[in-house]
């Protein structure tokens, strides 16, 4: 059965006709539980009433959440935390206890819940007890039969905090416990280290609520905490978890213990049915009836018996039968429960058992009845699709628009509300019809709900008066008592304090008397009596008794006005009603921007507060608390819709750093008056921004006040964003030395709340003119005015901005606001540089790509790399981490508040992913954090190299029309968001002093971005049906669709079926960003030969090939052998290496730093060719202190390779291939340290999967003993491969092959027979061997082809087992095969003497 997965909120997307959509002020509740999975119970037919499969399934569990669902919108306050990475279990299991009350508010008497948790399977089981303790006898024998019947019979783990009941109830489950079991304490008052029981705790009781509310809410009565029926039920919870709570592997408790999905008939507590009665051995017994009526009180924990209350006690049977809906629930049958888990049996005869009543709802005494909320239909708002975005460009920092850019799947994930306005706007502007369309819908439900609350109207109203024209009212001396005169009525939706319940609108009377109505910045929820907010901006009022349309409409101008229009009436000049106009202040400053607002703008000129005197004559001495108290005042009593605020500067200048009077009392006087203006400022900044208005503050980008904490604040609060513009661009000119004007760089950062003001701040220098210094004379002065292009950008970047304000006064725009106030809180402190639109322009762009680059080298060869592809590599990964919104960018002062460390270090790693000739530069930028962390909690894995061949010997043993597919996760670590808190340097072409990058998603080099990666993919790939393997979680098997994948980083290699194949591929590229890098097969327009983890596979008509990376061979030649004569061997034997007289004395240091190099080169090499493992393994234990003698060794590999450059491995076509082991081992071979070397093969049939050679761990005294090891080995190896296997999807049974009759012997025997010093433990092989799981078979020494791996051979004997393991020699070199790169230090050949 499929598990039920919880429909994703998307704002976007219409309400499913199966599960209607919740009101909007409920859509945060449902995306509490957006991970919740549960396993549907199978629903019952109804006898008595048509089936409704979905209800039925969900009230027999409650899981998952559902909104629509009245206890579970009313019991669960928190979702269940699943753990969201999948842990293997250890070796000795691990069972969790803990204690828990529960009782209801009006009670003083606790129910105490004991609750167990078993670590590897995850199942939970709860118990109701009496009280805490051991001292109850039921209590220990439940908790035992616990952990019994979880099948552990051995050891075991029992964890619980060190509270003392714990303790000893801990106690006494160790002494019942037969076997044994180790005791685990957690400190109290740490429960995140005992995690898993606390979160099962919550789990228990958030779905006990959930079902007894349900329960109650069907008999209309109330359960006391001390009534019967509550043990059952938190059993009855307890197995409902276990059997329906689905993990991120797709299984149950209950699938993890049994191995079996739990398929049993969905039945809800405490539902009144028909059981039958256990048949009777009387065959004359036949008038009694068969059936019978009780209470159904849940099943027995992980089993098929119910447990139903009938005739005063709890019968155990296996026989029920439902009952009609309307017959199920019984009020009188479940009072009549007296029966409890620990008293199953009836009350004797005239025993007076005493229940707590079942209580009336809450309603019925006498409290308020809860609101139920109506299940309404949302009118979507428009969806904006990707030809949208396309056409009016994507918004930078909106998660949804870069997703949607790279193609990437979006569900769930909103726009920004900026990003939203600015679509719809353009939409609204081409006169689109969809928006046109989501818009009338939205009209068309407000105006429904509107006339559904409606009362009945009496009789119709009148229409409106019209109103008195205003003409000049000054709205800045208004007065609020003010007789009303003719027109709407402002009271009948407006409190007596002036303003409604959401302070959105606020009702006053000019000096004229007219009515004045100001908009003000909470608009959340600004619906009052009688009135709808369109989402066009239009506020309805509704007159007691009047229709809602056309009547009484008040519509919005764009001039910010208001008008109304009665029935019938057209609208004229005279019925216009004036708005408060929104005002631009200025601090320290004269009126520069004012001046400069446009017509009909909206938009007054406000306050002017120059650090002297204003416009009006007052002065101003802000370093003076009452006069900063006065400007406070005015400015809260006026409410502007935008301040203005330039703080002088002069002391936060870099330059006083090398000023002579620095630290003097008169510069520290000065530093202090200065600093006191900038937190006033700042103090100002903060009441705009709370208040829902906006700022604008400009200082100098290299000032110091940026990094001051009021400034750093408040650039952290939600909304507040800043950009650096050049002041040369909007027309600043200064003096020059010959007394004429040039152009003045300036460059400034401004900070403000409003977006549309910074995208018309964001402008850079155009060039083509020449910069004057600001340094020496009046220059700077001169340059600390506003050019006439900056006041205007400004005052059009405010229009623009209210204009967005009033359109998101309406309805559409209320919901996105309430969205956007938690994405907001995502990009405090982002700051844009320089574009309006993606943060970056061309010019930006093409800047980045012309960046200097130095000399730079290939990290892994040395090599060097071409400039130009280096610079274009590094701006294509820039450009890619800015659309993705890799980081933010940050003050170091954040860092340093946060961590209390400065930014970890960055670099550019930069890798030649081709070849010489065909070059493929890729450059990462990389944290430097991995070093800095010596753990495994970080630890990811990677797939073995034998789990590719076996994917592809696999292929070959399935059939001709098996292809294989291989794809690229580009930026694979991108994909996955950061969890911790990580603050970088920012790469050298977006660095800027005193900034920093945090991140947001996870990066190259830090150290749990593999594992986040790992988690990410996996949790994709399961939830496409894949199953992730557990002896490799690199691997991954569809079993529907017959598809085989395995994972190497960021690498994907799959084999299947073609159809098949596309089918999986289209769904990775919904969830990744791929590259298909091509797929082998014989097919047309297949590939029929490409490169996997640099191994190179080629399909031809007979199976299969697969070959080495020739580069390491040619780089070992090149380096070593030089132009010498090739040799027919490798091998040289342990005694070989022993020093010739004269050569004891170890290489020099640059000698030996090379002999390692290429030795670890060739025993990487190895893997892949089983001709020089044994060679290679002798080369690496001389790798501490190599001398000349290693060096000759090195030599001959090299010379070898020269003219043997090519092993193949064929993969011929095959059918039902049996897994084979061959093992070897010489004895005593290392002259030094008398050791032994093993050797083996793996192979599936004809096809070699993985072969060894190393050296063994103890001496062993006989040969027969070395090959016993060797034995033991092979058999490891074989299990591992099953192991993986199995992962895959193929069984197989493995055979064990071995030359040597003592070692077989042995294995075949039981006990140690003779050879008693050997290690018990080699003697597992021993119950295999005797229960047939693994053969073992005897092989001729001549054809065993691990020989290969234990002595040097000649050339003859070596290519007889190359043939016996299916591999051929080949000559030339693979048409796909890369090259290697020539600079490579040679000089080693220098060394050999």
């Amino acid at each position: 059965m499929n598990p039920i997965r919880p429909d994703d909120d998307d704002d976007e997307l219409a309400a499913r006709p199966s599960e209607p959509a919740a009101p909007a002020e409920e859509e945060e509740d449902e995306a509490q539980h957006p991970a919740e999975e549960a396993r549907a119970a199978r629903p019952s037919r109804d006898p008595g009433a048509p089936t409704q499969a979905d209800r039925d399934a969900h009230a027999a569990t409650h899981l998952p959440f559902r909104s629509w669902c009245d206890a579970c919108v009313r019991g669960r306050q928190h979702a269940p935390p699943h753990c969201r990475q999948k842990r293997e279990a250890g070796e000795v299991p691990e069972v969790a206890f803990d204690y828990a009350f529960v009782r209801r508010d009006d009670e003083e008497e606790l129910a105490t819940l004991l609750v167990m948790r078993d670590r590897d399977t995850r199942a939970i089981r709860a118990w109701v007890l009496e009280h805490k303790g051991a001292d109850l006898v039921e209590t220990v024998d439940r908790a035992v039969t616990g952990v019994r019947e979880l099948g552990y019979r051995g050891r075991v783990l029992i964890r619980c905090d060190g509270e003392p009941a714990l303790k000893a109830l801990r106690n006494a489950i160790i002494k019942g416990l037969p076997d044994g079991a180790t005791p685990i304490v957690t400190p109290v008052g740490e429960s995140q280290s005992n995690g898993g029981i606390e979160g099962a705790v919550r789990l228990v009781k958030d779905l006990l609520r959930v079902h007894l509310m349900a329960l109650e809410a069907k008999i209309g009565a109330r359960f006391p905490s001390g009534h019967p029926v509550l043990p059952w039920l938190a059993e009855h919870v307890s197995d409902l978890i276990s059997k329906h709570m689905v993990g991120v592997d797709g299984k149950t408790g209950y699938e993890r213990l049994f191995g079996r999905p739990s398929r049993e008939e969905g039945l809800e507590f405490g539902e009144t049915l028909h059981w039958r009665h256990r048949a009777t051995k009387d065959m004359n017994v036949v008038l009694d009836a068969r059936w019978s009526s009780g209470v159904w009180l849940g099943r027995n924990w992980g089993g098929i018996v119910h447990q139903v209350y009938a005739n005063g006690k709890v019968h155990a049977i296996r026989g029920v039968q439902r009952q009609p809906r309307d017959a199920r629930w019984r009020k009188e049958a479940l009072e009549a429960v007296t029966a409890t888990p620990w008293n199953r049996a009836p009350a004797a005869e005239g025993e007076l058992v005493v229940l707590p009543p079942l209580a009336p709802p809450a309603a019925a005494q006498g409290a308020a009845p809860e609101e139920v909320r109506e299940l309404e239909y949302n009118p979507r708002r428009v969806f904006i699709k990707l030809a949208d975005l396309e056409l009016h460009g994507f918004t930078a920092g909106c998660r949804r628009c870069g997703l949607m850019r790279n193609g990437l799947p979006a569900l769930g994930v909103k726009h920004l509300d900026t990003c939203r306005l600015r679509v719809e706007q353009a939409m609204r502007d081409a006169d689109h019809p969809r928006l046109q369309r989501a818009e009338d819908r939205q009209l068309g439900e407000l105006e429904r709900r509107a006339a559904a609350a409606a009362p009945p109207a009496e009789a119709a109203a009148a229409p409106m008066a019209p109103a008195t024209p205003i003409a000049g009212a000054d709205v800045s001396d208004m007065d609020v008592g003010a007789a009303e005169g003719p027109g709407p009525r402002w009271h009948d939706f407006v409190d007596a304090d002036g303003l409604d319940a959401d302070g959105a609108f606020e009702s006053r009377r000019d000096a004229n008397g007219d009515a004045v109505m100001r908009v003000g910045p909470s608009s959340s929820n600004i619906r009052a009596r009688g009135q709808t907010l369109l989402p066009s901006g239009r506020l309805v009022i509704r007159a007691e008794g009047q229709t809602l349309l056309p009547s009484g409409r008040l519509d919005l101008l764009p001039s910010g006005r208001l008008h109304t229009r009665a029935e019938g009436q057209t609208r004229a000049e005279g019925q216009t009603y004036a708005v408060r106009p929104a005002r631009v202040v200025e601090l320290y400053s004269p009126p520069r921007v004012t001046r400069a607002l446009p017509v009909g703008s909206g938009l007054a000129a406000g306050s002017t507060f120059d650090l002297r005197a204003d416009i009006n004559g007052a002065t101003w001495n802000f370093e003076k608390p009452q006069d900063r108290k006065r400007a406070w005042d005015r400015i809260r009593l006026e409410e502007p819709f935008l301040v203005i605020g330039s703080p002088p500067c002069t002391m936060f200048s870099s330059l006083q750093n090398l000023s002579a009077k620095k630290g003097t009392a008169e510069w520290e006087a000065r530093r202090r008056a200065a600093e006191v203006l900038l937190v006033f400022a700042a103090a100002v900044y903060k009441l705009q921004a709370l208040a829902g208005r906006h700022f604008l503050h400009e200082h100098p980008a290299g000032a110091t006040s940026w990094d001051h904490p009021a400034i750093a604040k408040l650039r952290a609060m939600p909304g507040v964003g800043a950009v650096v513009a050049h002041q040369c661009a909007f027309g600043l000119h200064t003096s020059t030395q010959g007394g004429g004007k040039a152009p003045a760089k300036k460059p400034t950062r401004f900070m403000s709340s409003s977006a549309a003001v910074l995208e018309a701040l964001s402008r850079r220098c155009p060039g083509g003119h020449a910069h004057a210094s600001l340094l020496g004379g009046t220059r700077a002065r001169d340059a600390a005015t506003y050019p006439p292009g900056l006041c205007d950008a400004i005052a059009q970047g405010a229009s623009e901005q209210l204009r967005r304000d009033n359109r998101a006064r309406g309805a559409r725009a209320r919901r996105a606001w309430h969205d956007a106030r938690e994405l907001h809180a995502v990009r405090a402190a982002t700051e844009v540089h320089c574009d309006p639109a993606q943060n970056r322009t061309t010019n930006e762009d093409e800047q980045l790509a012309a960046a200097s680059v130095g000399e730079t080298y290939d990290e892994i060869t040395g090599t060097a790399l071409p400039p130009d592809l280096v610079r274009q590599a590094r701006a294509e990964e820039i450009k890619f981490m800015l659309d993705w919104g890799v980081w933010k960018r940050a003050a170091i002062t954040e860092c340093w508040a946060e961590t209390g460390k400065a930014p970890i270090g960055s670099k550019w790693v930069d890798v030649n992913k081709g070849d010489a000739k065909k070059p493929q530069i890729r450059s990462r930028f990389v944290v430097k954090e991995i070093a800095t962390y010596k753990s495994d909690d970080f630890f990811a894995a990677t797939p073995p190299l034998e789990a590719l061949r076996l994917l592809l010997s696999m292929a070959a043993s399935s059939g001709h029309d098996i292809k294989v597919e291989v794809l690229d996760a580009r930026k694979a670590h991108l994909h996955a968001f950061a969890l911790r808190t990580v603050f970088v340097q920012l790469p050298p072409e977006l660095s800027e002093p005193g900034y920093c990058a945090r991140l947001v998603r996870c990066l190259y080099g830090t150290r749990d971005a593999p594992k986040r990666w790992e988690a990410f993919l996996a949790e994709q790939l399961v939830a496409m049906g894949f199953a992730r393997g557990r002896a490799s979680s690199c691997c991954y098997f569809h079993a529907a669709l017959g598809v085989r994948c395995i994972v190497h980083g960021d690498d994907f290699v799959l084999t299947g079926r073609a159809g098949a194949l596309d089918e999986v591929k289209a769904g990775m590229h919904e969830r990744f960003l791929l590259k298909e890098l091509g797929r082998l097969g014989g097919g047309q327009g297949e590939l029929k030969e490409l490169r996997v983890l640099n191994r190179v596979i080629r399909w031809t008509p007979t199976g299969l090939k697969y070959e080495a990376d020739p580069r390491h061979s040619e780089i070992v030649v090149r380096g070593v052998a030089g132009v010498e004569r090739a040799l027919s061997a490798p091998g040289t034997s342990s005694k070989d290496f022993e020093a010739a007289p004269g050569e004891e004395e170890d290489l020099p240091e640059r000698a030996a730093r090379l002999f390692r190099s290429f030795a670890a080169r060739a025993n990487y090499l190895a893997l892949d060719r089983p001709d020089i493992s044994q060679a290679t393994k002798e080369l690496c234990r001389r790798m501490s202190a190599p001398r000349a003698a290693d060096l000759k060794a090195l030599a001959r590999v090299a010379r070898y390779l020269s003219g043997a450059g090519r092993v193949v491995y064929e993969y011929p076509w095959q059918s039902r291939p049996v897994l084979r082991v061959y093992t070897d081992s010489d004895f005593a071979g290392c002259i030094a340290t008398r050791l032994s070397t093993s050797g083996g093969a793996v192979m599936l049939g004809n096809h070699l999967l993985k072969h060894w050679a190393s050296t063994q761990k103890r001496i062993t005294l006989s040969s027969g003993e070395a090959e016993l090891g060797a034995v033991v080995r092979g058999f490891s190896e074989a299990l591992g491969i099953q192991s993986v296997a199995r992962d895959l999807g193929v069984e197989l049974h493995p055979e064990v092959h071995a030359d040597s009759s003592a070692a077989i012997g042995i294995c075949r025997r039981s006990g140690i027979g003779k050879v008693r010093h050997l290690a018990v433990a080699q003697l597992w092989v021993q119950d295999l061997v005797r229960s047939g799981e693994c053969r073992l078979h005897k092989v001729l020494g001549t054809e065993n082809p691990a020989d290969l791996m234990t002595k040097p051979l000649a050339r003859a004997e070596i290519d007889g087992h190359l043939g016996r393991l299916g591999l051929s020699r080949a000559t030339g070199r693979a048409e796909t095969a890369p090259v290697a790169d020539a600079e490579v230090d040679t000089t080693l050949a220098n060394h050999k003497g």
